[in-house]
């Protein structure tokens, strides 16, 4: 895989659909480096996130979907698209290495459900379909995982001086 330059966003002057296609995989191409061999877990360093290791990488992993599945559905390729299918199963597999956990009450990991269920919304036959049937049912118990329980504050908490 050639990766591409960050120019190719930075410099970019998003006027065009092409504009947008090379913007977008230059978002998704330097996180190959970062990407674990099953897909699922997205290491870029040290953040400021307040919640487990897992539940960052599972941000890291998600965050881009919302790009990659409006790419996709848009007409456009991107050939690494294969490592968020590959990830997906993998997160969301209970017996793996990479399984991102249930969620909790209150938990990041509901949060990162809203990217995940767009692509598979938007894209089913990229991120769903071709799974097989044992990832097709860990990918719903996962996202079932949230159903009952209150999801995290969102609200911008002011600060008295």
């Amino acid at each position: 895989m050639v990766l591409t330059k960050p120019s190719a966003f930075l410099d970019n002057p998003c006027l065009t659909r092409e504009d947008i296609e090379k913007g977008c995989i230059a978002l998704l191409d330097p996180l190959a480096p970062h990407t674990s061999k099953g897909g699922a877990l997205i290491d870029i360093g040290s953040t400021a996130a307040h919640y487990d290791l897992k539940a960052v990488a599972l941000e890291t992993f998600a965050r881009p979907l919302w790009g990659l599945a409006a790419l996709l559905n848009g007409g456009g390729e991107y050939e690494g698209a294969e490592r968020w299918i590959r990830g997906l199963a993998n997160g969301t597999d209970p017996d793996g290495d990479e399984y991102w956990g249930a969620a909790k009450a209150k938990d990041q990991r509901m949060v990162e459900m809203s990217p995940l269920s767009y692509a598979i919304a938007l894209k089913p036959e990229v991120f769903y379909e071709n799974q097989s049937d044992k990832a097709k049912k860990d990918i719903a118990a996962f996202l079932e995982s949230c159903i009952g329980k209150p999801m995290p504050d969102s609200k911008l908490k002011q600060r008295r001086s």
